[in-house]
């Protein structure tokens, strides 16, 4: 596919977006630095008018959405906040602490029952959104940044910033294995898997590393912009 001409649209006047999510492709989702959502149809945005889904007023990290009608964001204290984002707003909902001892950083939600989310400081924590409850903090890497993102249920596959992945079931995850796959040991920005074999990431030298998650040790790199980093994927947030 070729990239066509682009038409830019402003859909937040005044903020600054910092993480975006598209279920379908008329329906995407983005959360903004003073915890308001948008959604819209990004082949005809409009003016869609931004909803308040955090009263708490800590930073929204992330977003993920596995359906057109259900999202979780997570912010900076810790918290989860879902939400349909067509009838978002009256009345806004409760945000829940999910990781009371972290800062949220990147989330996977590879159904509406399930997410995983990452700290700042390489933990990670599933959850079931619907009903969060007190889920279990598990520390797999002790790295300061970590995206992540999960093909299915049972597997996903997370990034660090020195160029490593770790792949693990969010059920039982254990203790995984750290691999090199950036052999620059760049900052690995984000990493998005459509299938349970395939990963791409991105770093912040504007490269792009695809490897199988299931066999990871023989990793394809290629530079796709010489310019500026890299800074996401799908369902990452930009920081």
């Amino acid at each position: 596919m070729v990239p066509g001409t682009s038409h830019p649209a402003v859909i937040d006047p005044g903020n600054s977006l910092v993480a975006l999510a598209c279920p379908t492709v008329r329906r995407c989702t983005a959360v903004d630095d003073v915890n308001q959502e948008v959604t819209f149809d990004p082949t005809a945005p409009g003016r869609p008018k931004p909803v308040e889904i955090d009263l708490r007023q800590t930073n929204l990290t992330a977003i993920a959405c596995p359906s057109a009608s259900q999202c979780t964001a997570i912010d900076r204290a810790g918290r989860e906040v879902t939400f349909d984002p067509v009838a978002s707003g009256t009345p806004v909902p409760a945000p829940t602490t999910i990781d009371a001892s972290g800062k949220g950083g990147a989330i996977a939600c590879p159904s509406t029952s399930q997410c995983t989310a990452t700290e700042f400081g390489g933990a990670v924590v599933t959850f079931d959104p619907t009903a969060p409850g007190t889920p279990t903090l598990a520390r797999l890497d002790a790295s300061a940044d970590v995206d992540i993102a999960c093909a299915v249920v049972s597997r996903c596959t997370a990034v660090d910033d020195v160029g490593r992945e770790f792949t693990f079931d969010p059920a039982v995850p254990g203790s995984p294995t750290l691999i090199s796959v950036d052999l620059v040991a760049d900052e690995q920005e984000a990493v998005a898997c459509p299938s349970v074999s395939a990963c791409t990431t991105v770093d912040d030298s504007g490269r792009e590393v695809t490897f199988d998650p299931g066999s990871p040790t023989t990793p394809t790199t290629a530079t796709i912009d010489t310019a500026p980093s890299l800074l996401g994927t799908q369902d990452h947030a930009f920081e």
